[in-house]
């Protein structure tokens, strides 16, 4: 499936955005006009100078000026950004507007009848420590199943990613929880604590879902301590998975084993053309026929016990437990 790109920011700078939503036309024109006479190094570094209510006059005089008749716009995107981080990663050096956040003002352009909900939606993300932001309307976070570790050290090197309406997949892995959403605004990709190199990011199809949706606290362990509670509630059917792998697994090394056992007495012609040979393999293999039929009558009670199982879902684990053995095997 072909990845869908998203149009990536902070989230202070759409905050920026949205607090000069009305003056930002201008700014920009002016902005173009002011980037034919100085580089958008100079501009930005006697804006946040101004900003600061330290003169430029005797520096640049044409960037004081644009700061005098943008005044109020560019205090305005510094209080809530910064000047000099907000144009040097959001515009190019003629002063237009790069594309991931023109993608943001186009939107809200579109959408000034919420911005007051979009504005309490970024002052949350603020306050959960979401920093990032990245966003296309056509995301659907259903499509995809999501993983978390659950060996000792997953707080120390394991992400989560965390969603609304979270379903726990059952599945044979011990090391790990299986999940995926029945309906999501979002997908908040939140790092472990200890390295704070790791940006917490959210990931959005739209801006104008109502802040209750989103998490108490966007801190790891409250996350997990989250997803954990739904495991819960999932053990019966994970341990019924647990025993239809197991018992498939089982049989399919049981059936291997007979055939080997079969192909060997078959070159030993002092017992091949003994007729109770015949009759024992007969044995076997209609004893291997009838676990196979006890094990597809567990499988049907099974998985009309716990929705959350189906046939596919047993042959899928079974066949990434045996991959996984098998690799492991080659290994040794």
């Amino acid at each position: 499936m072909e990845q869908l790109v998203t149009a990536d920011a902070k989230v202070a700078d759409v905050m920026a955005i949205t607090s000069v939503l009305d003056q930002l036309d201008n700014f920009n024109q002016n902005l173009k006009k002011l980037t034919k006479k100085y580089n958008l190094a100079d501009i930005t570094h006697h804006l946040k100078i101004a900003t600061r209510g330290e003169s430029t006059l005797f520096r640049k005089r044409g960037i004081y000026q644009f700061y005098q008749e943008n005044k109020d716009t560019v205090d305005t995107i510094d209080k809530n950004s910064d000047i000099f981080m907000f144009l040097s990663l959001n515009y190019k050096d003629d002063g237009t507007m790069k594309v991931d956040l023109s993608y943001y003002y186009e939107y809200l352009l579109n959408h000034k009848e919420e911005k007051k909900q979009i504005q309490a939606l970024l002052q949350r993300l603020t306050e959960l420590n979401i920093r990032e932001i990245a966003m296309n309307e056509e995301l659907d976070f259903t499509k995809e199943e999501y993983k978390v570790e659950t060996w000792y050290y997953r707080s120390v090197f394991s992400s989560i990613t965390y969603l609304e309406n979270i379903e726990i997949l059952p599945n044979y892995e011990t090391d790990a929880i299986k999940y995926r959403s029945k309906g999501s605004n979002y997908k908040m990709l939140i790092g472990s604590e200890p390295f704070s190199y790791k940006r917490n990011k959210i990931v959005v199809n739209n801006m104008t879902f109502p802040i209750e949706s989103l998490p108490e606290s966007a801190s790891w362990k409250y996350l997990w301590d989250n997803i954990l509670k739904l495991v819960e509630s999932t053990q019966e059917s994970k341990t019924a998975l647990k025993n239809s792998v197991d018992l498939d697994v089982s049989l399919q090394d049981l059936e291997n084993q007979m055939t080997d056992t079969c192909n060997t007495f078959t070159r030993i012609d002092e017992v091949n053309s003994k007729p109770e040979l015949v009759a024992a393999l007969t044995q076997i293999k209609s004893g291997i026929a009838d676990l196979y039929g006890i094990k597809r009558g567990y499988d049907a009670k099974i998985t009309t016990e716990h929705p959350s199982l189906s046939q596919q879902t047993i042959k899928k684990e079974t066949n990434q437990y045996i991959k996984k053995r098998d690799s492991m095997i080659d290994i040794d």
